[in-house]
């Protein structure tokens, strides 16, 4: 019997739905965000239900973060630079909006 877990593909777009700035977001963000978890979700499903191997799928959750990394994180920092200008320009300086420090 396959185990039950978490449909984050959907937590995450309803979570994103519940955000008054999710769609201020570069679409490749928002979009990039569902495809992964989506992918994810895919894979498990087929681990659970035994039509991959627990080899292929690790590879092929390695290539999920990998390309995530690729074409997610770049777009994020540069929302972070531009945000980081943002403050600096309304003299709001040396405000960390790195993750963890909220």
């Amino acid at each position: 019997m396959p185990q039950r877990r978490p449909d984050f593909s959907n937590y995450i777009w309803d979570v994103m739905g519940e955000s008054s700035v999710t769609f201020q977001m570069p679409a490749k963000i928002i979009t990039g965000v569902r495809r992964y978890h989506q992918n994810i979700d895919d894979l498990l499903d087929k681990l659970d239900n035994k039509i991959f191997s627990k080899a292929f799928v690790q590879k092929k959750l390695q290539q999920q973060a990998t390309r995530l990394r690729k074409d997610v994180f770049p777009v994020m920092a540069v929302l972070k630079s531009d945000l980081q200008k943002q403050l600096q320009r309304y003299e709001i300086i040396n405000l960390d909006v790195s993750p963890g420090t909220r």
